[in-house]
């Protein structure tokens, strides 16, 4: 790191009440009208945590259920684990970041070989305390708020959860094959699915008699699912509580195979799954479309948003998606070239 044992210290000293950190601070609107608070370290604090990143963290061990942050894997490898679902399951880990504490951060490099003083420092490194940001006489004041935990806008905390989520991971593993499920998990979604089963027609029967017969087997499969999602739910909590996480209850979400199924935002039924959904390229199309033909941009439009969809699009269909990007990136030439 090319950094003294002093300096280390010196990055991550606490301050309860602190005029100047080792982080900047923002938030971002989520869909819900809140803010998420995002803590990026700064330069020299942010060049120490890639050097933990890619020297230490990225050699542990994960489980195979994680596609969040993991090389080689995506919100695509992630939502085709429950591409055509009989029922799909969406569950969602509370102040996910905040809920692994520095001791728990400290634990990983202790496990990982790291005698105590070090891995102390490399965990305090690695954390910091939430805090209150007060306006005070002109004066800016960050205010502790509890224990130090993983600050969202880190770049080693998506891998440290990982690394945490190991055993929580192993057991909810347990518990979708226990039940017939498949389970996967991005970050703090937590995605489980019923495969569907292929449709048999019978033959020779009567269209009133095959109605009949389709109608009980819904209602059947109705209601297996329902007491399947009451056990799953049940042993969520209680497996979660004993990981020292929790369930946000407010985004459950149970999507039966006839609607529209969406992991980590691809449509994962139908044909040509994982894919982005129909709404989302007609909406890129159209405002392409009206870029080309001289028209101008909506208030919530910029190209960046629109090259974003695009990469969004090429991470399940290149094609497409690579097509739109070389167009908008013509746009934005168009816009630099003076007339």
């Amino acid at each position: 790191m090319n950094l003294s044992i002093p300096q280390l210290k010196g990055l991550c000293y606490q301050r309860e009440v602190a005029t100047n950190l080792s982080y900047s601070h923002f938030t971002i609107a989520k869909r819900n009208g809140t803010a998420r608070q995002i803590w990026s370290p700064r330069p020299r604090l942010k060049f120490v945590q890639r050097w933990i990143l890619h020297n230490i963290l990225n050699n542990l061990t994960t489980h195979g259920a994680a596609h969040g942050f993991v090389r080689g894997k995506s919100i695509v490898t992630n939502a085709a684990v429950h591409s055509n679902s009989e029922l799909l399951i969406k569950l969602d880990v509370k102040d996910f970041f905040p809920s692994v504490s520095w001791r728990r951060v400290k634990g990983v490099f202790r496990h990982a070989g790291y005698p105590e003083q070090i891995a102390t420092l490399l965990a305090l490194l690695c954390t910091e305390s939430p805090r209150q940001v007060v306006q005070q006489d002109g004066v800016t004041y960050y205010v502790a708020l509890g224990d130090r935990a993983l600050p969202q806008g880190a770049p080693t905390s998506p891998a440290l959860t990982n690394i945490v989520c190991l055993n929580l991971d192993r057991r909810l593993t347990g518990l979708a094959e226990k039940l017939g499920l498949r389970y996967s998990r991005y970050a703090d979604d937590l995605t489980f699915s019923v495969p569907a089963i292929e449709d048999t027609k019978p033959k020779s029967k009567a269209k009133t008699t095959i109605k009949a017969t389709t109608s009980t087997a819904k209602k059947q499969a109705d209601t297996q699912h329902n007491k399947l999602i009451g056990q799953l739910l049940g042993s969520v909590h209680k497996i979660l509580r004993e990981e020292g996480f929790a369930l946000n209850n407010d985004k459950t979400r149970v999507i039966r195979k006839g609607n529209q199924q969406q992991v980590t935002g691809m449509v994962v039924n139908g044909q040509g799954v994982p894919r982005v959904s129909r709404q989302i390229k007609k909406m890129l199309r159209a405002a392409v479309h009206n870029l080309e033909s001289g028209g101008t941009l909506r208030a919530d439009e910029t190209l960046n948003t629109l090259s974003g969809y695009a990469a969004w699009i090429a991470s399940a269909e290149p094609e497409l998606g690579h097509s739109y990007l070389a167009r908008i990136e013509r746009l934005q030439v168009q816009q630099e070239t003076p007339a």
